[in-house]
């Protein structure tokens, strides 16, 4: 008998051209795939005659009569495959080709050479070749000959589309190369037909050829069948997994361990049987199509899920940028493409641009406007949407136009509907690039892209109307900025009349403060007892009176330092002094203050403090400030605190009361120049503003930092520190060191 290998090759081949003939014809029952129905089923039965005639080589009549049964049908099969290629090419149909197939297939039954072939278990030996046979041979080398240069010249047109154009190529080498190894094994089966090989020629090519259109319908959308052809794949690898993982090895253990008799028709009953098994189990079921689907659908995505993550992209942006460019790499993602972009037209306010594109990828706006003017009509011709694989040659320009810009698809954005497509309604196009597995764009993706058109189109649409409202608000911006040049003119009227100002204050400040210092040294000895003996009613009042004097100086100072901070001439010049002694001195000399308003003044001066590098003058300027400021913001029978502390790294001096406190709306303010808290302007009327700023100004310019927490209604805390390392005097820092 035949080898077992031979036998399963016959089997495959003959059911496989059998089952895609079926499926072609009852996919769709138009011509072109009526014509492939029979050509594939005219191999299918050559196939059944031929390893029939083998079969039977015990009985010479019919295994003569079933080889001249094969090779007429090999006729019919060049016959059929001219047939498909003429509906295939768009050509008419001729009964002329079919009665010349059955003039030339009759002679097998006149052909000596056939009648003589010698038929034995090891193969068929034509023993020499006559003339009847060599006009079979003959006509089928037209036949093939004639497929591919129809096919060639179908290919080779610029009008067909790219999907017709790959498809031809697959065909050709299916027909070109297989019939090429059918034909020599033909002419040369009686010089090789001792050899298993040569018995394996034909079933092997024509099995290879079945591989072919199999791919080219699973993968390159021939017949359009290829989703139904991806799923019986699918299925078909899922039950040989199961068969081989599972049925062989369990035949096997039956087999040599258990010594049971398993004959084939048992074995092929019982893989039925155990894939109906295995697929009755849920978990092992999903394995396996897991296993199988990843094999042949690892190109393919899921149509819904593209369109759900897509619409998700949709609601979340309104920014036209992010919006188009997530589409975009949504889409490429999905649909596995080379690129992927959009144009939006020239609106009112914004010029014509693109989004998605390639970084670095440059494009001439201009010349694609032209360009894409051009094609416009083909896509409005084409329902709003050009795909360059269905293109024929009545869309030239637009084909140039789509390879010209490597785009397989375009979509009109519009809001009408595809009956109503007008260029007047289109605000933009989707370009969509070939994919990278090379498969053409089908069915499925074009109803999952129209689906995307219609959500985006309306996302498209408000993220523009949001886009102009901001454009809008620019516009308005110019106006306000206009607005502001004009304002900022009168501000630098302003400024000029500022420094003026300034300059008054500064000038009216030197004249003021000699006078002061004069009347304050006068008061200073008077007190002191200069001038003779006073009494207590005397002393009070001039005591009051040095005070508002050195309050009215401290002012002073205060309007001579701002003047200076404008002008940059504000300078800290530091001296070794003890801050201890200074705190010591403004808690003295205001103490007389805080104790005509009932307030209790404490400060406990530590016992040995460090000397630092100060601004003194500025520095107790700061202090009598926070002190003064407790006094006069803190009602009666309430408490002052002056704490200073020598820690480790710095210093620190706090002055806390118990008074009014800050409002927590008043205390980001606190320190700016003029401002002064709601409750403070009550309390005291003919305050600056000027004492916290120039407080805060003095204390960083020493490299220290201000202290400051308050809670309305129940106290305050002013106070700083003050690094000690940058402010140690020299000789103290070197013996530190030492």
């Amino acid at each position: 008998m035949l080898d077992n290998f031979l036998i399963s090759l016959y089997f495959f081949e003959i059911i496989g051209f059998f089952t895609i003939g079926f499926v072609v014809y009852l996919r769709n029952k138009t011509q072109i795939n009526k014509s492939f129905f029979i050509f594939a089923a005219s191999i299918g039965l050559w196939q059944i005659f031929q390893v029939s005639s083998i079969l039977l080589h015990n009985y010479p009549v019919w295994s003569s009569t079933l080889f001249s049964l094969s090779i007429a049908l090999s006729v019919v099969t060049s016959t059929a495959l001219v047939n498909f290629i003429r509906v295939y090419v768009d050509k008419k149909q001729t009964k002329a080709i079919w009665i010349a197939g059955i003039i030339i297939g009759s002679l097998s039954f006149a052909s000596n050479s056939v009648r003589s072939t010698t038929i034995t278990e090891s193969g068929i030996g034509v023993p020499q070749l006559d003339l009847f046979y060599g006009m079979i041979l003959f006509y089928s080398v037209l036949a093939i000959g004639y497929a591919v240069v129809e096919l060639l010249r179908l290919q080779g047109k610029h009008s067909v589309s790219s999907k017709l154009k790959t498809q031809a190529k697959i065909m050709i080498l299916a027909i070109g190369v297989v019939g090429t190894f059918v034909i020599l094994a033909s002419f040369y089966s009686s010089e090789f037909s001792g050899t298993l090989l040569a018995q394996q020629i034909v079933p092997a090519s024509l099995f290879v050829g079945l591989l072919i259109f199999m791919y080219a319908m699973i993968y390159r959308g021939l017949f359009d069948i290829h989703i139904f052809a991806l799923r019986a794949a699918a299925y078909l690898t899922s039950y040989f997994l199961i068969v081989f993982l599972v049925l062989l090895p369990l035949a096997y253990f039956l087999i040599a361990r258990l010594e049971l008799d398993i004959n084939a028709p048992s074995m092929i009953f019982g893989s039925f049987v155990l894939v109906g098994l295995v697929y009755s189990l849920q978990v092992i079921r999903n394995w396996f199509d897991k296993l199988s689907f990843n094999i042949f659908f690892q190109n393919y995505y899921d149509a819904q899920e593209l369109i759900n993550e897509h619409n998700t992209a949709l609601v979340a942006n309104t920014d036209i940028e992010t919006l188009l460019n997530e589409s975009s790499t949504i889409i490429r993602k999905h649909l596995n493409l080379d690129s992927s972009f959009y144009y939006l037209e020239k609106t009112s306010y914004i010029d014509a641009r693109f989004f998605g594109l390639d970084t670095g990828k440059e494009v001439d706006i201009q010349s694609f406007i032209e360009s894409i003017s051009d094609a416009s009509k083909s896509i409005r011709e084409n329902n709003g949407m050009l795909v360059a694989d269905l293109l024929g040659s009545e869309s030239l320009k637009a084909r140039e136009f789509l390879n010209e810009k490597t785009v397989s698809v375009v979509i009109e954005l519009s809001m009408k509907s595809d009956s109503q497509l007008s260029h007047n309604s289109s605000f933009g196009y989707m370009f969509l690039g070939p994919k990278k597995s090379g498969n053409n764009y089908d069915n499925n993706d074009l109803r999952a892209l129209t689906s995307l058109k219609n959500e985006l189109v309306l996302a498209i649409q408000n993220a523009l109307r949001y886009e102009e409202i901001e454009r809008f608000n620019v516009t308005l911006q110019e106006k306000v900025d206009e607005a502001t040049k004009k304002l900022r003119n009168t501000n630098e009227k302003l400024k000029e009349m500022d420094e003026t100002k300034d300059e008054f204050i500064s000038m009216a400040s030197h004249q003021l403060r000699t006078p002061l210092t004069s009347v304050k040294g006068y008061l200073s000895m008077v007190l002191e007892g200069d001038a003779g003996d006073i009494k207590p009613m005397q002393e009070k009042l001039l005591s009051q009176a040095f005070t508002s004097s050195q309050r009215m100086v401290y002012l002073i100072a205060d309007l001579l330092n701002v003047s200076r901070l404008r002008t940059g001439k504000f300078i800290i010049e530091p001296i070794r002094a003890n801050l201890a002694d200074i705190a010591a001195g403004e808690v003295e000399q205001l103490h007389e203050t805080a104790t005509s308003r009932k307030l209790t003044l404490e400060y406990e001066k530590p016992t040995d403090f460090p000397d630092l590098m100060l601004d003194e003058t500025k520095i107790r300027q700061v202090i009598m400030n926070f002190i003064d400021n407790a006094i006069y913001y803190t009602p009666s029978d309430g408490t002052i605190t002056v704490a200073l502390e020598d820690k480790k790294d710095s210093v620190e001096l706090t002055v806390t009361d118990t008074g009014m406190g800050v409002p927590k709306a008043d205390q980001p303010n606190l320190f700016t120049k003029f401002y002064r808290a709601g409750n403070a302007k009550k309390a005291r009327p003919d305050g600056t503003g000027l004492g916290l700023f120039m407080a805060k100004k003095v204390i960083i310019e020493q490299g220290g930092a201000v202290i400051f927490k308050s809670k309305e209604g129940e106290g305050s805390t002013f106070g700083f520190t003050l690094p000690k390392a940058d402010l140690t005097p020299e000789k103290d820092a070197e013996k530190t060191e030492n």
